[in-house]
């Protein structure tokens, strides 16, 4: 039986609740700390965190786990657990947030996959509520899209990335167009006109793989309702996505013409899959860990991405949401990733044949999440979005009047689930603050106030010791006083290579503080941080320098022609390997 089934017997405050939690996993796409760092991942981790707590907190007791959500939690389970034994194997230290903080380790799953546990306890009751809460969201987006296009900045809404942006959009967009097929009065009308403003939000934002997300959701869509309306969304949405790609001119419209997927960024995506491919067949069991993708892919990145992106521009991540876990948590975690969302969708179309309104949105919605996400990068306000949806979907074949052992298995499930949010709250919390203090620092140190950056630095390497940019703010700001704080910053640098020996943010910062110190160590210090980033071309030249300096000739030419074949044209590194010197 259906969760559904009891609404009318559902508490206001349980609705009201449930209803929240739903609006703390839309709206943590409008959430940011401007003046943290990164203003978005870690506030927005918090967010999607508090909506699980919420959403565990508005379920009453009252249903049992089938097999099906049983064997759903079993996946999402062993995601989770393979993830932290490929953390401890490869380094726990990096694997917390990620690199450079970029909430794509274990911080970030856990918030994820928790919201999707959560979700599995409301089960699919509120999913015309989700859909209507997602045509509002998908709206406000797309004006902020539009503004931000006709104001001529990239029109990268809330997220500060089109990537992200689209993909939230195309998950938001579909859902608003399947509960429009599930309603009746005022609310068709305004959630079909929803979707169409979210389809030009859509176009602007030029995202390739969201549109792709868009038009599996909406097919799945009119495949499942065959009904007149569905078939007129799908149209009128795509419709809308092409004006807007068109207005948008530029790479948006570009990205229309099919002669465009030889060239430009679908080149630069195809070789950073490439190199992925690479690294997991060398790490197929545990991966490189979770959210050190930066650290890793660089050995295995192709010349040819070298020269598409440009030079020192290193990719973080794999551009595919499977093949990134793949590659960094081993095949076995990204077998789980498809399992669980598999029996979502099995889940999901069992619903459809039922007639069920509810199970049309969520499977639509799943639809487009999965689709965007095979081509789309991690980020905790679509993931959190696509575990909830899983959830509730797996949630709609509870039973009721469970068992003695099946109440006892979803008590333990929400009770760790709790836990696990909590957590992810407290964490991100703290991280959060940290990266306040190591932007205030950024902005002492442009503006010349070195004593007051490195305080501030200081700060945040106390309050979070595994992310290791604080530890380079740090060392760039000692730079520029006394030897004492030379000192201190090269005990910080060198304990966070100790927890992270492959940094190579932390290795080159060894190497400059070497510099100004003139010790005999420079030249292999260099050495050691070009070979972690073997198409760095910035690093290459500052050991050149050091390596002229110290009269080792040979090794300058070396690193010269390496220079060279990422970029052939380098008059310096051509003088270098011509005549030995710059």
């Amino acid at each position: 039986m259906s969760q559904a089934s009891t609404i009318p017997g559902l508490r206001p405050a349980a609705w009201f609740g449930q209803c929240a939690a739903l609006a703390l996993a839309l709206g943590s796409m409008f959430v940011s700390v401007q003046s943290a760092g990164d203003p978005y991942q870690p506030a927005r981790t918090l967010v999607v965190a508090l909506g699980a707590l919420v959403a565990l907190a508005s379920v009453k007791d009252n249903r049992g786990a089938g097999r099906l959500v049983g064997a759903w939690l079993a996946a999402a389970g062993l995601l989770l657990g393979w993830s932290l034994l490929s953390a401890v194997t490869n380094g726990l230290a990096s694997a917390v947030w990620g690199v450079h903080g970029r909430f794509d380790g274990l911080v970030a799953w856990a918030a994820a996959v928790g919201m999707g546990l959560a979700g599995a306890q409301l089960g699919d009751a509120r999913a015309k509520d989700l859909a209507r809460l997602a045509g509002v969201a998908a709206v406000v987006q797309s004006a902020v899209v539009v503004s931000q296009a006709l104001g001529g900045a990239v029109p990268s809404g809330t997220a500060g990335n089109q990537v992200i942006a689209g993909g939230w959009l195309a998950v938001c967009v579909v859902l608003a167009a399947a509960g429009a097929t599930a309603e009746r009065g005022p609310w068709r009308a305004l959630l079909a006109a929803a979707a169409a403003a979210g389809g030009l939000g859509l176009g602007l934002a030029g995202s390739r793989g969201a549109w792709v997300g868009v038009v599996t959701g909406l097919g799945v869509l009119a495949y499942a309702r065959r009904a007149r309306l569905a078939t007129v969304l799908f149209a009128g949405v795509v419709a809308s996505i092409l004006v807007g790609a068109v207005v948008a001119g530029g790479e948006s419209a570009e990205k229309l013409v099919p002669s465009q997927l030889s060239q430009g960024s679908a080149v630069a995506r195809l070789e950073i899959w490439r190199g992925s491919a690479a690294l997991i067949a060398d790490r197929p069991l545990l991966g490189a860990g979770p959210g050190r993708f930066l650290y890793v892919f660089p050995r295995y990145e192709t010349v040819e991405h070298a020269r598409v992106e440009g030079s020192d521009v290193r990719a973080d991540q794999a551009h595919s949401r499977p093949l990134h876990l793949a590659a960094e948590s081993g095949v076995p975690a990204a077998a789980a990733w498809f399992t669980a969302f598999g029996m979502a969708g099995i889940a999901g179309l069992a619903g459809v044949r039922r007639r069920s309104a509810h199970a049309l949105v969520l499977v639509s919605g799943l639809a487009a999440y999965v689709g965007q996400a095979l081509f789309s990068v991690h980020a905790i306000e679509v993931d959190g979005l696509g575990w909830m949806i899983a959830g509730m979907l797996v949630g709609s074949v509870a039973v009721e009047g469970p068992r003695a052992s099946g109440a006892r298995v979803q008590r333990a499930v929400r009770g760790a689930t709790a836990l696990l949010a909590a957590v992810v709250v407290v964490l991100s919390a703290r991280n959060l603050a940290a990266d306040v203090a190591y932007q205030r620092s950024v902005e002492r140190f442009q503006n010349g106030e070195m004593p007051a950056a490195l305080d501030l630095a200081e700060r945040a390497v106390r309050l979070d010791p595994l992310t290791d940019v604080y530890r380079v703010a740090y060392a760039d700001a000692a730079a520029y006083l006394g030897p004492d704080e030379r000192a201190a910053a090269s005990a910080i640098i060198a304990a966070g290579l100790r927890l992270e020996p492959e940094s190579y943010d932390l290795a080159l910062s060894r190497a400059r503080l070497l510099r100004l110190e003139g010790s005999p160590e420079v030249v292999e210090a260099f050495m050691s941080a070009a070979a972690l980033y073997p198409n760095g071309v910035e690093v290459r030249r500052e050991a050149i320098a050091a390596c002229v300096q110290a009269g080792r000739l040979d090794e300058a030419k070396r690193l010269a022609a390496e220079i060279l074949r990422v970029v052939p044209d380098d008059l310096e590194a051509a003088a270098v390997l011509g005549s030995g010197a710059p």
